[in-house]
């Protein structure tokens, strides 16, 4: 009765009273994220947040592409917008898409499975560095990409390993560049998002969280391990809040986190 009372206040339902501890912890580290959900996803979700400012235009179509949950569907609300994702990848990693149900499922390194020319827009965020043929997946953008189409890309430069085994690539501008233009398209704009002290606080934040994760311990030692914890993710939090705002020192931004691209394909 009362687990039934807490899932009707959460998306993500509890199986059983064993997981509430881990969930408040995660809650917690969550919410000693500085910035919030830490520094590649807080500019990733404002850089889409700008661009969905003016490319979300009433009468074009967008083709979201692996979307996973879809956290960025809320930002284009007069297009007609549509996703996909693969349903193999997502029962694989037991990805939790918050019970999202996309357009369609497909292998994208293989074929995105829509007419010539479909699209306006297509938005492919932190997707590339987990396909395994990258230069096939940009060829399949363009294909359903209309004259003039924009193509939206946000990519990992300094990307650490995560979703394994499904984590290929990291990217630099002169390689973006080159795949774009072997497939039909031009970068409008190619920027860096995140420099050197960003990148100190992302590897600071993963090795607390390593080497404070509770997950799969014992109760005893979460009770151990969780407070002591929880006095480094706060010194964390506080260096983060310094870092920051020196990274506006960091002008080459060589180890940046993030690149953040605007293509165009060519008529």
């Amino acid at each position: 009765m009362i687990l039934k009372l807490i899932n009707s206040k959460l998306k993500r339902k509890l199986n059983s009273y064993d997981e509430i501890p881990d969930r408040a912890i995660n809650k917690i580290n969550y919410l000693l994220q500085f910035p919030p959900s830490g520094y590649g996803r807080y500019f990733v979700t404002k850089f889409v947040k700008e661009i969905a400012k003016k490319y979300d235009i009433e009468g074009k179509t967008l083709l979201d592409v692996g979307a996973g949950h879809q956290p960025y569907r809320a930002y284009f609300n007069k297009v007609k917008y549509e996703s996909c994702d693969s349903d193999e990848v997502i029962k694989e990693m037991k990805y939790d898409v918050l019970d999202v149900k996309h357009d369609f499922y497909c292998n994208i390194n293989e074929k995105i499975p829509r007419e010539d020319k479909s699209y306006d827009l297509i938005l492919c965020s932190d997707v590339l560095e987990h396909v395994y043929d990258p230069k096939n997946v940009i060829k399949e953008v363009s294909r359903i990409l209309k004259d003039d189409g924009i193509f939206i890309i946000t990519v990992p430069q300094c990307g650490g390993e995560h979703m394994l085994p499904h984590n290929y690539f990291n990217y630099l501008g002169p390689g973006l560049e080159y795949l774009l233009k072997e497939n039909g398209m031009i970068s409008e704009s190619l920027t860096k998002s995140g420099g050197g002290f960003h990148l100190i606080g992302t590897i600071l934040n993963k090795l607390v969280a390593s080497i404070f994760d509770t997950n799969k311990k014992n109760m005893f030692i979460k009770c151990i391990v969780f407070p002591i914890g929880i006095i480094f993710r706060i010194i964390t939090f506080l260096i983060n809040i310094l870092l920051f705002y020196l990274d506006r020192f960091d002008k080459k931004k060589s180890w940046a986190q993030h690149y953040f691209v605007i293509a165009k394909k060519k008529v």
